[in-house]
């Protein structure tokens, strides 16, 4: 049974006269899950008379059964020394384990039967700590200083992942699952991770008086982050190797035999396997710089606008472990410096119509799981993967126009139109590895997004005339989005004199881009009842997961629908009971490369009820 607890304690009192705002948090989680899934792993072959042809090497089941813990603690001061003075501190830790224990069997490469044992213990933790000020000067020009310092440790400790294979032998006289000494089996993982962040921010504000008006402003500020991680790691088999004269181990047995102390000083071998691209030292360092100002430019028109000058550094460097005989290392990582400009028109129509229009340029950085070549295999992602050292940053342009209309309070209409252009999108794109593939991210295309949101939020009181008093507590609230995606391939990721090139598909969409996605919630709120509840829905159009290359089609993720309900019911001034119900119709996750099935699985239903109380 899944357990969280919360207590959170707040109140406002004075300390050396001086007003002093706190809160603090205690929360504790424990939930368990479990999981099957259907996976299949395809590869292309090129056929002189049936050209190329997509066919299944492995088709396996995962049995995943997981138990997280999660522990959350914060803390929150806030005090005045004057109206125009305010200084406050923040620290927040989180730490959390997941007990991970994978049973995959299936058929491989070769048309064997195999069965793999994959047991985790993961444990991660983040800690931060941020003071932060605001100080008006009326003297010097009426500013307003804010400013920020943030200190935050996180970390990630897996500290053995293990492996181990079994094969079934279909011999008449055996008939059973017997130990597998393949080059995955006994396989353990040793990695950690510690990142340490320190952040400065500083933020200056002049007010404007323009056309009489009192809210437009001028704003400059900058802002310093630095990164530093370390992520260590070996990786070692016990190897199957019987001593010549020692009598034979019995291969049916289960793991924990098979690798006791007593098999292993007979029957294994202790080999490391680290490679010296699995350990790296990296650096993120980000200076940024910006000037905006926010004007009334006439008693319709308000503009917001400005520009950001940014510069990312990431590096990271690949060492050897202790003892390696290769010298083989690697290095790298994307530096950039960005001009990023951007600017908001919003011309108020009536009291209840605003109309806007925004243009701006953004980017997005890799991650260093994308950037450091380590091989890692996952078998419940699809495979192996590794990262791509010459991998560069996304920049997208974006545009948008927007129709705003507010008939009453708690009521809004909106209508928009939006392009995005984004130049070097990151997309994983599976590229051959030996016998199988192997998911590799790269900047092979760039995209254009077309698109059309429209946004609502009504009351139901137009209803009860027509059917009861009790409609005017009913609200409807919804946003739907329609997206026209295309990718312009770059020579040479795609051609077609090589039908087995980088990418196998000349036009799709961008990976992750569904062509439309519905949110929509009814709401019912009762105040004098204390009663609030919601049943929130969702749904989307398929979006590729992986892009397809050399052969291999595309996989695209399935639509599905997800349900989810919500219920507040206040008892009292200090009680309130709460219950949750998540994912109630259970669909059937799938993904699908090409016409052919490569993953199902379904999460489960999730009910939660609890009660609180404040004091």
């Amino acid at each position: 049974m899944n357990v969280s607890r919360n207590v959170s304690v707040g109140n406002q009192s004075t300390v050396f006269g001086k007003p002093l705002g706190y809160l603090v948090s205690l929360s504790y989680g424990d939930s368990y899950s479990r999981r099957t899934d259907q996976q299949y792993a395809y590869t292309a072959r090129l056929d002189e008379s049936q050209g190329i042809f997509v066919e299944p090497y492995e088709d396996y089941v995962v049995d995943r059964s997981s138990r997280s813990v999660n522990w959350c603690g914060l803390l929150d001061l806030n005090t005045k020394r004057s109206p125009m003075h305010k200084v406050s501190l923040k620290t927040m830790y989180n730490r959390g384990a997941d007990d991970d224990v994978r049973i995959t069997q299936g058929y491989g490469g070769d048309g064997e039967l195999f069965r793999n044992y994959r047991l985790s213990w993961t444990e991660r933790s983040i800690l931060t700590t941020q003071l932060k000020g605001s100080h008006e000067f009326t003297t010097l020009l009426k500013s307003r200083f804010e400013w920020s310092g943030a200190v935050s440790k996180a970390s990630y400790d897996q500290p053995d992942r293990r492996d181990v294979a079994y094969i079934f032998n279909d011999d008449e006289d055996i008939n059973t699952w017997e130990f597998w000494g393949s080059t995955t089996s006994g396989y353990r993982r040793f990695a950690e991770m510690d990142d340490d962040v320190l952040e400065a921010q500083l933020d200056w504000s002049v007010p404007l008086v323009l056309q009489g008006d009192r809210s437009s402003k001028l704003k400059f500020g900058g802002l310093a982050r630095t990164m530093d991680r370390t992520f260590p790691t070996r990786k070692f088999q016990m190897r199957f190797e019987r001593d010549p004269g020692t009598e034979a181990m019995e291969l049916t047995l289960p793991p924990e035999v098979i690798y006791s102390p007593e098999s292993i000083d007979k029957y294994f071998v202790l080999a490391e396997v680290t490679s010296t691209l699995d350990s790296y030292d990296a650096t993120m360092d980000v200076m940024a710089g910006y000037a905006m100002a926010d004007m009334q430019l006439w008693k319709k028109w308000r503009a917001v606008g400005g520009v950001r000058v940014e510069q990312t550094d990431q590096q990271f460097q690949t060492y050897p472990y202790p003892g390696s005989a290769s010298a083989e290392t690697a290095s790298g990582g994307p530096k950039h410096t960005d001009v990023l400009p951007s600017l908001n028109l919003t011309y108020k129509l009536n009291d209840e119509v605003n109309l806007r229009a925004a243009g701006s340029m953004t980017i997005a950085n890799p991650d260093y799981a994308e950037i450091v070549p380590t091989e890692d295999n996952d078998y419940f992602d699809g495979g192996a993967k590794v990262g791509n050292p010459d991998i560069k940053h996304t920049r997208i342009l974006n545009g948008d126009l927007r129709a705003e209309f507010y008939p009453t309070p708690g009521e809004n209409l909106s209508f928009g139109i939006f392009v995005k252009q984004i130049k070097d999108p990151i997309e994983h794109i599976l590229v051959p590895n030996g016998a199988s593939v192997i998911l590799r991210p790269d900047n092979l295309v760039d995209a254009t997004n077309l698109g059309a949101e429209f946004e609502f939020r009504k009351s139901m009181t137009f209803l009860v005339d027509r059917v009861a008093d009790w409609m005017q507590f009913f609200s409807l609230i919804g946003n739907v989005t329609f997206v026209s995606s295309d990718v312009k391939l770059k020579d040479p990721a795609y051609s077609v004199l090589n039908p087995q090139s980088a990418l196998t598909s000349s036009s799709r969409p961008m990976m992750g881009q569904s062509d439309y996605i519905l949110n929509a919630a009814l709401a019912f709120d009762q105040p004098i009842w204390g009663t609030n509840a919601r049943v929130l829905f969702n749904t989307f159009g398929e979006r590729i997961s992986r892009v397809g290359g050399y052969g291999i089609p595309d996989t695209y993720e399935q639509p599905f629908t997800r349900v989810d309900v919500a219920f507040n019911q206040r008892l009292s001034t200090n009680w309130t009971v709460k219950v949750l119900g998540s994912n109630l119709l259970n669909p059937e996750v799938k993904f699908r490369t090409g016409d052919e099935p490569l993953l199902a699985y379904k999460t489960g239903r999730t009910f939660s009820a609890g009660i609180s109380y404040s004091l």
